[in-house]
């Protein structure tokens, strides 16, 4: 049976504004309602960068579809956001759904990554944060390929306009940051965006490059503080996606070290080096009671407060680390995409315990795409041609559906009215079937 539409949070404000305001000449508009628990408001669903939550939107056992929408984009691996009502489904579209009706229109802005949604005191209405559409700039070595990050309006009142708010680097800045093949997407924790990846600076001297995060008023753009990381003869160490939980930052890095720092000053709380792994930046997602960190061949639990090692193992296969697949992390297990180990491509998802790193479960898969996503004691990922779900307890196979036409399919996003995943023909909304 098909849903019908739902009151949106940001409706019932609305009417409850115009209601106690009446016989008034003016109806001041409401403001947006700070993001819930249970919306997926930016890569990894929240600040922490864990893929779990606790809405109960997702097919349990028989899926259905609710509505497929083209996103004006074929990137499969594109990562929905879910917020109050509308989909923004993420990279290299400028386009935002109504997730009851599948109604669609357009934003005005196409983002290189997924972005993330603030709410704060600057505006009335919700703030989207993304990495904007690089350029080339001439350089005395050739050219480089930088972009901005870039704060907007959501643009979701009928015939509201999408405007900028903020970008960072400011045009005619001296710093910019660089497009990598898949940069690395924003976060919003509260009032502070969090943005990691690598940045060119023009000095007297020429021009540098500093890998690391930039933390910034996500109302106004203002920096709060930096954080660089180099190697001893100055070279940029690449960063993962920062992980924030608990008013602390943790970043992995390409050198085999993990930094935590507070997301009030940026001061360093603590500093481990786990491995020395060099090709791909460590993987770290903070949980309750325990930072993950994952490289291709080591997989450790450090403590969140002073960085000390609670527990290390090795998985059964590499981990496939890429900026398009990353660890989930929810209800005491870490799920991990394993490297493909025979001709036939077939991967693996396994799971670990958080307490002490045990292997609880191991399931074969044809290729996994993008992230899976835990909720309600569930795992949901895509296949190379299907999305599915597994028990997240033994990783018994619960479902596997191939919506649309089954093209490739991306990372999913979970709310209470549903799972959301991107196809390379369009976005498709999935609930639980009849």
């Amino acid at each position: 049976m098909t849903r019908g539409p739902r009151s949106t949070r940001r409706g019932l404000l609305l009417a409850g504004a115009t209601l106690a305001t009446a016989g008034c000449s003016a109806v001041a508009p409401a403001r947006d309602p700070v993001p819930a628990p249970t919306d997926w408001t930016q890569t990894g669903g929240n600040p922490a960068g864990d893929y779990y939550t606790t809405a109960g939107g997702a097919p349990t056992d028989e899926p259905q579809v609710r509505w497929e929408v083209d996103s004006g984009t074929t990137v499969p691996t594109q990562e929905p956001v879910v917020y109050d009502g509308t989909v923004y489904p993420g990279r290299r579209t400028d386009v935002r759904i109504d997730t009851a009706t599948g109604d669609r229109d357009r934003r005005g802005v196409r983002f290189v990554t997924t972005p993330a949604v603030a709410v704060t005191d600057s505006y009335r209405n919700a703030t989207l944060v993304g990495l904007r559409d690089t350029i080339i700039r001439e350089t005395i070595s050739g050219g480089e390929q930088v972009g901005s990050f870039v704060a907007t309006n959501t643009a979701r009142i009928a015939g509201g306009e999408t405007r900028r708010r903020w970008r960072y680097p400011a045009p005619g800045g001296g710093m910019a940051t660089r497009d990598r093949a898949d940069p690395v997407p924003p976060v919003v924790a509260g009032d502070r965006a969090v943005l990691g990846g690598e940045f060119l600076r023009q000095t007297t001297t020429g021009q540098t490059v500093f890998g690391g995060v930039v933390v910034a008023d996500a109302g106004s753009g203002r920096v709060a503080w930096r954080h660089a990381r180099r190697t001893d003869d100055g070279r940029p160490v690449s960063v993962s996606r920062p992980s924030v939980r608990d008013g602390r930052v943790y970043l992995g890095t390409v050198r085999g070290a993990v930094v935590g720092l507070r997301l009030g000053d940026g001061a360093v709380v603590w500093e481990r080096s786990v491995t020395d792994e060099g090709t791909t930046s460590l993987q770290v997602v903070a949980s309750d009671g325990v930072v993950c960190v994952v490289g291709r061949e080591t997989v450790v639990g450090l403590d969140p407060d002073d960085g000390t090692e609670l527990w290390r193992t090795t998985p059964p296969a590499p981990v496939e680390l890429t900026d398009r697949q990353a660890t989930t992390v929810g209800d005491g297990q870490a799920v991990l995409p394993l490297e493909s180990g025979s001709a036939s491509g077939t991967q693996s998802l396994v799971a670990l315990g958080t307490d002490a790193g045990e292997r609880l479960w191991r399931a074969d898969v044809p290729q996994v795409a993008g992230t899976p996503a835990v909720a309600g004691g569930v795992v949901y990922y895509s296949e190379s041609d299907a999305v599915a779900a597994r028990d997240l307890d033994d990783g018994r196979l619960r479902w596997r559906t191939t919506p649309g036409s089954g093209s490739a399919f991306g990372t999913p996003a979970i709310d209470e009215t549903g799972l959301y995943v991107a196809g390379t023909d369009g976005i498709y909304a999935l609930q639980e079937g009849a």
